[in-house]
């Protein structure tokens, strides 16, 4: 497949060669086409790029008369998978001791990571990217403190290894801040009404006053409306809850003490079934068994087959 139509007789364009059977090649290579007869010559030409990253007809039609200039080429067509260091040297028509020093001078558009070169101009992107994504979050989501970091990777296209370098940069440049698993523009904090600061105080007080047995967050947004959940997450950032299961928390004070009813009914060494620790803490078991499972994950107690023990003993 040509650029710009057929080739017509004593003409030279850039072609795409799509062969029946794969051939040893590498740029710079001349090569000779025939016919169906060995007497019959098509013509000929130079490889250019013997391994295309595009499967499609797609001839490079920009110059590529030197290496550097092939490179760049390569690299724009790789986006963010970017091409890997050892193959350059068959891919572009070099030595491999000129495309290590090619890759060594770091020309302004070309980025090494590890053993992968990259277009820098695609990292570039993907900062951009990253910093509108953040913007378009905090404008949907005012109240929450950020957003999941690898919510925010999953919706940047590339290696991983280009993501991070585009997340570095980010963060190098001041323009995001990242934190316990969540990303944020540099500065950016929740902004509050003065409802939403109210309700906020009313939501510890609702759980403080339940105690042992807090409500969903389910039944606290049917309650006080649906700034109810982002409104947890900011209290639990401040320490002023705990997350004891999915969809629902506890008033950090209500807990501890719950903790402690539990570390003193148990005896060191004791295993205990989940119908025994009920009469200890005094929980229904729609409480007990999440209020358990918490207490394993945060190493209180300890599953064994015949029930809990306290951690350590």
């Amino acid at each position: 497949v040509t650029q710009g139509g057929p080739l017509a007789a004593g003409e030279t364009k850039a072609a795409r060669i799509v062969l029946d059977e794969p051939v040893v090649a590498r740029a710079g290579d001349r090569f000779v086409l025939r016919g169906g007869s060995a007497v019959s010559t098509l013509g000929g030409g130079v490889v250019v790029d013997p391994h295309p990253s595009h499967r499609r007809a797609r001839p490079w039609i920009a110059p590529h008369d030197s290496i550097p200039a092939r490179l760049a080429l390569a690299l724009r067509e790789a986006a963010g998978a970017g091409l890997d260091l050892p193959e350059m040297a068959v891919r572009l028509g070099a030595a491999p001791k000129e495309v290590a020093g090619l890759a060594a001078e770091a020309p302004t558009n070309v980025l090494r990571i590890g053993n992968r070169l990259f277009d820098r101009q695609c990292r570039d992107d993907l900062v951009a990217l990253l910093l509108r994504e953040l913007d378009g979050h905090h404008a949907q989501a005012p109240l929450d403190p950020g957003a999941a970091l690898q919510t925010v990777r999953a919706r940047l296209a590339g290696r991983p290894e280009l993501i991070d370098d585009a997340i570095r940069v980010a963060v190098e440049q001041g323009a995001v801040d990242v934190e316990a698993g969540m990303i944020r523009r540099h500065g950016w904090t929740p902004r509050l009404s003065d409802s939403q600061t109210d309700l906020k105080s009313r939501l510890v007080e609702r759980l403080r006053s339940a105690g042992a047995e807090p409500p969903s967050v389910g039944e606290l947004t049917a309650e006080f409306g649906p700034d109810t959940a982002s409104l947890f997450r900011l209290l639990e950032r401040d320490g002023a809850v705990v997350s004891v299961e999915s969809d629902r928390f506890y008033e950090s004070d209500a807990l501890t003490l719950l903790v402690g009813r539990l570390r003193n009914g148990m005896m060191a060494g004791r295993e205990y079934s989940p119908s025994e620790l009920r009469d200890v803490i005094g929980l229904s078991r729609k409480f007990l068994i999440p209020f358990l499972e918490y207490c394993d994950r945060h190493g209180i107690t300890e599953r064994r087959s015949a029930g809990r023990v306290l951690h350590g003993t």
